[in-house]
């Protein structure tokens, strides 16, 4: 299946989901999907990466062999989009492999205290850094009083966000 022709034809959720429910739990499905997506540009690229996000919402095992690409990718110069299904994603992962950690760390970090980034990319850092921070206690020095910061002076939906993770990060000290 061309899953970029299929998704520019039709941008519904409904074609969303219904390339979801093809790719199913079929290894070799989602890696032609995500193949798709590495060799995508622009809107086609955006497009993909949402088809990604719900595939992996509804089996998360799938992502696991391809999180280092993703990893990599995540920036400041990637869309909004992208950024935000990256992180998303990150959000979800259950088990984050230790080699991976600190690039992870270290790019929501930067994304998180971006003003320019989407508002959910700031907020789904913020849990994927909590999440980090918990099993890495010497984070929290770092962390905590950006979070403060950001529970402090900022919009209602990063306020909401910071003050989930500090209450996640303050539950585990």
């Amino acid at each position: 299946m061309d899953y970029g022709r299929r998704i520019l034809e039709d941008r519904s959720k409904k074609t969303c989901l219904e390339i979801a429910r093809y790719i199913g739990e079929d290894d070799a499905r989602f890696g032609s999907l995500v193949d798709a997506f590495f060799n995508a540009e622009g809107k086609e690229q955006n497009w993909l990466m949402w088809v990604i996000t719900h595939t992996v919402e509804r089996n998360p095992r799938l992502v696991l062999s391809h999180l280092e690409k993703f990893v990599h990718l995540l920036g400041k110069e990637q869309s909004g989009a992208v950024n935000r299904g990256i992180v998303r994603i990150l959000r979800d992962v259950s088990i984050m492999p230790e080699e991976l950690t600190g690039e992870v760390y270290a790019k929501c970090f930067d994304l998180m205290c971006d003003p320019g980034q989407a508002i959910a990319v700031r907020a789904f850092s913020m849990k994927v850094l909590a999440r980090i921070a918990r099993l890495h206690p010497e984070l929290k020095a770092e962390l905590i009083p950006i979070l403060q910061d950001i529970y402090t002076y900022s919009e209602k939906a990063l306020f909401v966000s910071a003050r989930d993770a500090l209450c996640d990060l303050d539950e585990n000290t």
